[in-house]
């Protein structure tokens, strides 16, 4: 999904923001939106777009994503946990253990 705002047409000042989202859940969406959402409430911000990748992705793409997430999730639930953990984890954290051998 494609979503245009601009503060009116033929402004030619203001930064432009791209967000790039994976429409894979309902959290990437509102994470998304929330963005948006914020930059659209900015005076330096003329325009703000937000582009789902896998909207634009090939079809065998979006099968592949969603197959394998479920069967990582499902089969490996301590390794989409580590991921998860390092993503948000401060830069410079190192790990303490390794997943799934505590």
């Amino acid at each position: 999904m494609r979503r245009t705002s601009a503060r009116g047409s033929g402004t030619a000042r203001g930064e432009r923001v791209l967000i790039l989202s994976a429409g894979v859940g309902s959290g990437h969406n509102s994470a998304a939106a929330a963005v948006h959402q914020a930059c659209a409430a900015r005076t330096d911000i003329a325009e703000v777009q937000v582009l789902d990748v896998l909207q634009v992705s090939s079809v065998l793409y979006r099968a592949l994503l969603g197959k394998g997430y479920f069967v990582l999730v499902e089969g490996l639930p301590w390794l989409v946990e580590w991921v998860t953990t390092s993503a948000t984890r401060p830069s410079g954290a190192a790990a303490q253990s390794t997943p799934g051998h505590e």
